[in-house]
């Protein structure tokens, strides 16, 4: 998978932001275009294949999405140091929230599982001699 290291090397950052260019581009979790000037968000996902596609999201589709979670901090977001203040600080706490949602939801899932180990009693099904 040759073409896969070379486009990982070209481009290292799983996520980047920026303002959109034109309103050419979609949102792949809604859909729906992303307007000229709107924030943008690109995650770079790869396939079974290794190869490495990008897909773009507006800022409220960017959290939604599951591969957004596997990023630690806003840091590794390309593109995050050169927005505005006030867009630095609706991003953080944006990734704050969806942050401290995964911990509930992992918190969660960890007591629901310690509860599916505990035993439960069956019911024996009794058979009716004929």
């Amino acid at each position: 998978m040759p073409y896969a290291i070379k486009t990982w090397k070209q481009t290292p950052q799983d996520a980047e932001v920026d303002m959109a260019p034109s309103a050419r581009s979609k949102c792949r979790d809604c859909q729906e275009p992303i307007d000229k000037g709107d924030l943008r968000f690109r995650l770079w996902l790869q396939c079974h294949k290794g190869c490495k596609n990008s897909a773009y999201f507006h800022s409220d589709c960017f959290y939604r999405y599951p591969e957004t979670r596997k990023l630690e901090s806003v840091q590794d977001i390309k593109g995050y140091q050169d927005m505005d203040e006030g867009i630095q600080k609706s991003i953080r706490a944006s990734f704050g929230a969806m942050k401290k949602e995964t911990d509930e939801n992992i918190k969660s899932s960890q007591i629901d599982g310690e509860a599916a180990k505990e035993p439960t009693k069956k019911k024996r099904k009794v058979k009716k001699s004929s």
